[in-house]
């Protein structure tokens, strides 16, 4: 009942908002890295995919992200991501430490 209360206190538009500033760090260097990324307006702030560079194979990138103490899941050719307000910027700092560090490793 506690986090149900928090939930309504903070409101969906307040937790999609703080997923969305999340997420663009972590969109913007996943770009850079050749990640492929949907469109804003055809994902959630939530929870999105990226899909691997060419060449990359996402069970060793699972485990440098594990390493860090990130959990992604892996589906097909992609990770998906999904932060939450219990989220913070460190989090997403390394996560995408971790995509950069496997990143040079493949390339």
């Amino acid at each position: 009942l506690e986090a149900l209360g928090l939930l309504n206190e903070w409101g969906p538009a307040a937790i999609q908002a703080y997923c969305r500033e999340l997420a663009q760090p972590i969109i913007r260097a996943a770009k850079e890295m050749g990640f492929g990324v949907e469109d804003e307006d055809a994902r959630g702030s939530h929870l999105f995919g990226l899909r691997l560079p060419t060449g990359m194979e996402p069970g060793p990138l699972k485990e440098a992200l594990s390493q860090r103490n990130v959990s992604v899941s892996i589906r097909g050719d992609a990770i998906r991501v999904s932060p939450n307000v219990y989220n913070s910027a460190d989090d997403v700092q390394a996560l995408v430490e971790g995509m950069k560090t496997h990143s040079r490793s493949v390339a």
